[in-house]
């Protein structure tokens, strides 16, 4: 048996050079103001021989962060259940709660909608919290026969709950293994499957 927690945290920032829409004379925009910084018909403008002053008459560096958390908490328990004629049966079955959290604050001008030409963004933030359930087991089958070194079937099965998307289901596998001799082998498995949103989405 194996029981184990884990905590982690990661926090970063992230910087952006944008146009600031209130100093680009753009009248389609509300933010747009009403005079352009600059003449951007200006040769030096449009050749690039002054894009160092043109950054400087309209752009903006927007500062944003992210704090991100999660924490885990399981416990396994594996080992053989009884001996078959081909072999034990192999067994696990596990434990798990996780705890995900993030808050990530985007720079003024990006929740403002100010960025010419850029999308906006709103702060996102929000936890989730998910329990699970899991148990697998494997059966041998068949052992050393004429066209089979050794056959065995796999079967697990996992039940979750998610505390934010009010999700509770399960999924299942079937796989099969059939060694037919030391140089040929068939696996085939067949189950399903299930994603959570993350927590941007």
């Amino acid at each position: 048996w194996q029981v184990g927690a884990n905590y982690s945290r990661s926090s970063g920032a992230y910087d952006n050079l944008g146009i600031d829409a209130t100093k680009t004379g753009d009248l389609t925009l509300a933010n747009g103001g009403d005079t352009p910084a600059g003449n951007y018909f200006d040769p030096g403008f449009l050749n690039g021989s002054k894009a160092n002053e043109l950054v400087g008459l309209l752009g903006s560096w927007d500062n944003g962060s992210t704090t991100y958390e999660q924490s885990i908490v399981n416990a396994v328990f594996s080992g053989e259940l009884f001996q078959m004629p081909a072999g034990a049966v192999g067994s696990a079955f596990g434990l798990e709660y996780r705890t995900y959290e993030i808050d990530d604050q985007p720079g003024e001008l990006s929740r403002a909608g100010q960025l010419w030409g850029s999308s906006s963004a709103n702060v996102t933030a929000g936890k989730d919290k998910v329990k699970e359930a899991f148990v697998e087991l494997d059966f041998p089958l068949i052992k050393g026969v004429t066209g089979i070194e050794s056959l065995s079937v796999n079967a697990s099965g996992r039940v979750f709950d998610y505390d934010t998307v009010e999700s509770s289901d399960n999924v299942w596998k079937l796989g099969m293994n059939w060694q037919i001799n030391s140089a040929l082998r068939v696996r085939g498995t067949i189950g399903t499957s299930y994603r959570a949103p993350g927590l941007y989405e």
